[in-house]
């Protein structure tokens, strides 16, 4: 039996969000991986990942 990769995520990989628990800061999404989002923080690269589920993100608007 093979294991399908199946694309259901809504947000992009390089994509920038706010979390809805944290909306004064913005995250880049990394990586998706078995429904989580992997973020790290725009204006501190540096600092490790978080992890999110879809549901606590929300899209920031392209200009």
């Amino acid at each position: 039996m093979r294991d399908t990769i199946i694309n259901d995520n809504l947000f992009a990989e390089g994509r920038t969000v706010r979390v809805a628990s944290q909306p004064d800061r913005i995250w880049k999404i990394d990586k998706y991986l078995n429904r989580i989002y992997y973020c790290t923080p725009v204006d501190d690269p540096t600092h490790e990942q978080r992890a999110f589920f879809e549901r606590e993100l929300i899209l920031l608007e392209s200009k």
